[in-house]
């Protein structure tokens, strides 16, 4: 496949340098790098934001000269772009502020410069906010004695700046003899100052002299890899007495609930490598030691008592007088509750996974958006030569799917839907998974080293319990949830039971949350070292939307979009709403917008609002997932899903719900085209903004809607994205894949290696499984070529004739059945389980549906084309081998395919290259001998089913409608012509 074999300026990101002051040493470590933020121009939006930082900046856009307080202040960021301009607009007095960046993926570190601080870079494999702060101390060129050390979310009184500029001021001779002093810090949350609930007094020293200062350092945390800390850290002074400030800092640390809900999680976390450190001896709590010692000794002693998280809270609300903070003193008790219980759950997961074995000698488990379970074979790494085997499940969601792998390659992987001839099969996927055991290890369970499954129910757990308690009518769907953990949860017995073994025979299982298997399996399939990660759907493990960054082996999650919020939500009511009601009916509004207008958008606009970061949310009146709840079906059958919209958007449109059976009106087109503006709009913002943090200009796209070609075809034209891949299974069926994926490159540590340049992954039948069914469906036939009544059927041998045979039956108007080698992976039909016809028919469209497909008018076919004859056809030339991009046809080429050519003129093509598909490549080349086209029009090889998987399916399919031709492998089998 030629990724790059598009015409497109190419843009360079910024790089950067090393800082000629610092130490030679310090540049580059075994697991650090340091530099400074790069020095080219700002982009644009920056430029903007300047404008709006301060109104005292001088006339050139210089800054006035800093005040002359001796006094150097230290900010250590990460992604603070919310916070840098305000912190550093109260500290223009201190002569020198240095921000120390962590490779931030927003515009912390061009703001910083912007702001006239000194921004460093500093790098390393897992964040340890003390390790970074001592480098810091220890590195930069200070300028000053005194260094003060603030977070962003801190703002400076002035009355505390008075005071610091006071203790450090040239002016006051002989000082007090101190070296460093304690700052007290006050909480502001919902709006008011946390005054109890144990958060003040919060005291820590941050004014000090820096060379005798340094941040404690505790040992044993192993996942940290730095013997940091990484919570309640503390400065520890080398010599002298510290003294304490009058004034406090405010601490804006949990601005709003999705603030609050992040950092504790993080800081769950990190508390869990805490205890780790303090069961195993890395520190020493005491009873009588000093305060810090003492607060450590309770934590450890209470830690193993039963309700902590009751006791917590009871203990902050009621003892510490949290009640007197009204309700946000009530909010945040509850929180520090749930902290103790999410705390306590990571420490005991990571004691289970604490022997797992990685390759690069670490443990494997504790990857943040992974659980897993081993009560049969524990894991353990392939010896030297064995291989490494991992199959990969999608589960009681739709497109229940199974996928291998073997040693990071992708082996086979199955539709569950294709074996039950259900669409979009929920479940668990037993015959898909009994199929990807016999291809990837012979049936034999042995050789597989661990399982892996698309589902994490724990994921996000804070942001649920939250998310109950806040809507009490949420209860039976929370219920509900936790019977569907239960499911997940049996999934070792379920894969026993479905293999015919007992649960100790299987292998260990890991869980990976939903959305960092879809990037997984976007981003470890394509061909770039570093992308930009997105993906979009319905809902997975409570979020809809996940943007990342894609680096060797690493994916690294920057933010999610979650529950109730959805485009993929918002798309499917609009879907319900005109009609649609069926799971995955959403391809159909696709079709019928190419014949709107939108002008409806505005009104839709008021559903989808956007943020500043680049995401949104959801009006939910309009909705009625979160107040009501929505019935849904997952198991063993079709996917159901219930109206999802309520009767705010029927008022907010002015129009009743269109039923199935009612025609179709230019209202209804106009919705579709309004819902598809809307979504564009919103889906190239979270592009944009993710492209413009990171500078990364290469997309792996993934989820449900990215199976929303219409939008994926004018990404280019939309944002900055240089380069874009989508794997033929981007929706729910792909996680299957992605987690395995995950687990080989993510868990286990292997480099990444497998590209995905071709779909045929799923089952292929021998000639002797081909001829079994046309023996047993047309009678007379033994085997041998000849006429059985209204039938002929041939053997072709010859590759050459077999196309040419074919080409010259659809140049004359024929619907050809094309049944070869191994199934699609994906929804798609690419050339392997397709009907071909004609492009160059006005009347193809009615003869497919009159024949076989019996669809939709308005829905469009799709062209298959030869890769280098795209620019001949279409407006863009990047290539699509998946069919998952519509592009515009070249306006003077449109009147010779319209089979293919969409009411809006464009086309969702394939692209078709000899390497990835040889015979179905050469039957093109071959129908563009014939007329001079070099295309074929493609659609699935079904009838309102699934694509068919068997020869004798797509032998049933040929003689129940009225195709002309079946082309199985070599054996060709068509329709006497009258006369």
């Amino acid at each position: 496949m030629a990724i790059d074999g598009r015409s497109r300026p190419q843009k360079t990101s910024m790089t950067h340098r090393t800082h000629p002051s610092l130490p030679a040493d310090s540049q580059t470590t075994d697991d650090t790098t340091h530099s400074p933020c790069p020095s080219e121009p700002l982009d644009r939006r920056v430029d903007e934001l300047r404008k709006q930082i301060d109104p005292d900046r001088l006339p050139d856009g210089t800054w006035p000269p800093r005040a002359s307080t001796p006094v150097s202040i230290l900010i250590p960021v990460k992604n603070e772009q919310a916070n840098i301009v305000e912190c550093i607009r109260h500290l223009t007095w201190a002569q020198q502020i240095v921000v120390m960046d962590s490779q931030s993926t927003d515009l912390t570190s061009p703001l910083a410069q912007a702001m006239g601080a000194e921004v460093y870079q500093f790098k390393y494999s897992k964040e340890g906010w003390p390790k970074k702060k001592n480098w810091a101390l220890q590195n930069v060129p200070w300028r000053n004695e005194w260094v003060l050390i603030m977070d962003a979310d801190e703002r400076m009184s002035p009355e505390l700046a008075n005071e610091v500029r006071q203790v450090v001021s040239e002016n006051r001779p002989g000082g007090d003899g101190r070296d460093g002093y304690w700052v007290n810090r006050r909480f502001i949350f919902m709006g008011r100052w946390i005054k109890h609930c144990g958060l003040y007094p919060s005291w820590n020293v941050r004014l000090f002299k820096h060379r005798f200062g340094r941040y404690e350092r505790i040992g044993n945390l192993r996942d940290t890899g730095s013997g940091d800390n990484e919570v309640h850290e503390h400065v520890i002074l080398a010599t002298g007495d510290a003294g304490y400030l009058k004034h406090d800092f405010l601490h804006f640390a949990y601005p709003d609930l999705d603030s609050l809900i992040e950092k504790h999680n993080r800081y769950a976390t990190w508390e869990a490598h805490a205890m780790e450190a303090q069961y195993e001896g890395g520190i020493h709590p005491a009873l009588f030691g000093g305060p810090i010692a003492r607060r450590r000794w309770l934590r450890v002693v209470t830690r193993k008592m039963p309700l902590r998280p009751l006791l917590r809270f009871l203990y902050t609300y009621i003892f510490q007088l949290g009640f007197l903070d009204g309700r946000a003193g009530y909010t945040m008790s509850r929180f520090l509750s749930w902290y103790e219980f999410i705390s306590l759950a990571k420490y005991h997961e990571m004691q289970m996974l604490r022997e797992l074995p990685r390759r690069d000698g670490r443990v494997a488990g504790r990857s943040a958006g992974v659980h897993i379970s081993h009560h049969g074979r524990k894991p353990r790494l392939p010896a030297a030569g064995e291989a490494s085997r991992i199959v990969g499940l999608s589960v009681y969601h739709g497109d229940a799917a199974a996928a291998g792998i073997e040693d990071g390659q992708f082996t086979t992987g199955v539709e569950e839907e294709r074996f039950t001839r259900v669409k979009h099969w929920a479940g668990f996927p037993r015959q898909a998974l009994r199929y990807v055991l016999k291809e990837l290890a012979d049936n034999d369970l042995t050789q597989v080293s661990s399982f892996a499954v698309a589902r994490l129910p724990r994921a996000h757990l804070w942001r649920k319990v939250l998310l109950t308690v806040s809507n009490p009518r949420s209860m039976r769907r929370a219920w509900n949830r936790v019977l569907a953990m239960r499911k997940v949860h049996n999934l070792r017995q379920a894969i026993a039971d479905t293999l015919s073994v007992d649960e100790s025979d299987v292998p260990p299982l890991y869980q990976v949350e939903h959305h960092l298997a879809h990037i997984a399996s976007s981003y470890f399939c394509c061909p770039w070292e570093e992308a930009i990660c997105l993906t979009v759907d319905g809902f997975g493990d409570f979020a809809s939307t996940m943007r990342a960054v894609g680096r060797g082996n690493r994916i690294e999650p920057i933010d999610r979009v979650f529950y109730p919020h959805s485009l993929g939500m918002f798309y499917t009511a609009i879907t319900q709403y005109l009609g649609f009601p069926n799971y995955g009916d959403e391809y159909k509004m696709m079709g019928l917008a190419a014949y709107g207008e939108p002008n409806l958008a505005d009104k839709l606009r008021k559903i989808v609002l956007p943020t500043s970061d680049g995401r949104f949310v959801l009006d939910q009146q309009y909705f009625v997932h979160l107040r009501e709840g929505v019935n849904m079906t997952w198991e063993d059958c079709e996917p159901f899903l219930g109206r999802v919209f309520s009767d705010a958007l029927i008022q907010l449109l002015g129009e009743p719900p269109r039923s199935r059976d009612e025609p179709l009106r230019q209202f209804h087109n106009d919705l579709a085209a309004s819902a598809q503006r809307v979504y564009e709009e919103q889906f190239f913002e979270l592009i944009n903004s993710l492209a413009k943090q990171t500078g990364i200009r290469k997309l792996a796209l993934a989820g449900g809607c990215a199976l929303n070609s219409l939008a994926n075809g004018k990404i280019f034209d939309h944002t900055d994205i240089d380069d874009v891949f989508i794997q033929s299974a981007a929706g729910d069926a792909g996680t299957s894949l992605g987690a395995a994926l995950y687990v080989y490159h993510a868990i286990q540590n292997n480099p990444k290696s497998f590209v995905m340049e071709h779909a045929s992954w799923g089952p292929k039948y021998d000639r002797g499984q081909i001829r079994r069914p046309i023996v047993e469906r047309i009678p007379g036939y033994d085997g041998s070529d000849g006429t059985f009544g209204e039938f002929v059927i041939q053997t072709v041998e010859d590759d050459d004739a077999l196309c040419r045979q074919t080409a010259a039956s659809i140049a004359q108007g024929d619907v050809v059945g094309w049944y070869q080698d191994r199934s699609e992976w994906g929804p798609r039909a690419l050339g392997n389980r397709s009907i071909l016809a004609d492009p160059r028919r006005n009347d193809m469209r009615n003869v497919l549906n009159l024949k076989i497909k019996r669809r939709e008018s308005f829905r469009p076919f799709a062209p298959s084309i030869l890769e280098e004859k795209v620019p001949e056809w279409f407006t863009i030339t990047y290539p699509d081998p998946f069919m998952l991009k519509v592009y515009p046809i070249k306006p003077d080429k449109r009147s010779k395919i319209p089979a293919v050519t969409h009411a809006d003129g464009t086309g969702r093509l394939q692209s078709v290259t000899e390497r990835s598909n040889r015979r179905y490549y050469k039957l093109i080349k071959a129908f563009e001998h014939e007329t001079g086209v070099p295309m074929v029009l493609n659609t699935s090889f079904n009838e309102n089913e699934p694509i068919v998987n068997t020869p004798g399916e797509a032998l049933d399919c040929f003689l129940r409608t009225k195709m002309d031709r079946l082309v199985l492998e070599n054996i060709v089998i068509f329709r006497k012509k009258a006369g």
